[in-house]
């Protein structure tokens, strides 16, 4: 709807905001170029002090991304980052440095690879206890 309305529009962005109540959220958010579609990791928010001006953090996170980082999806992690990390300011400025949502995009990457690891440990059991059981299996039918 966007590129019918703006057909010379190079790029949209929006925060992808589901209220769960009023102190916990869970926020994304997307970029469409006119080359490619982005969406941003999905953070879990508790314990929110303020949401007003996280729509704005995001914004100026954009464009403080588009303008220093190398891609569209380094900016948008970057925005995404700024509005949740504004959800733990009072008031409607966002008073985290760069390199306070650089720490927290980080964190949230690691903590991403030990997920990815534990689920990847959990496969490896559960496919050892099935190799086991047909092994067994297998016994009991000879």
């Amino acid at each position: 709807e966007v590129r019918g309305r703006f057909p010379r529009a190079m790029c949209c962005a929006t925060t992808l905001r589901e209220s769960v109540s009023a102190d916990r959220n869970n926020l994304s958010a997307a970029l469409w170029t006119r080359d490619e579609f982005l969406t941003a990791r999905r953070y879990e928010i508790a314990d929110i002090v303020d949401r007003i001006g996280a729509g704005d953090a995001f914004d100026a996170g954009l464009l403080y991304g588009l303008s220093r980082f190398d891609t569209h999806a380094e900016a948008l992690e970057f925005a995404a980052a700024a509005a949740v990390l504004k959800h733990s300011v009072p008031g409607d400025i966002n008073l985290c440095t760069a390199g306070e949502i650089r720490r927290l995009e980080r964190q949230m990457k690691e903590a991403s690879k030990m997920l990815e690891f534990e689920y990847a440990a959990a496969l490896r059991d559960q496919i050892k206890e099935l190799r086991k059981q047909k092994e067994e299996k297998q016994r009991e039918d000879k």
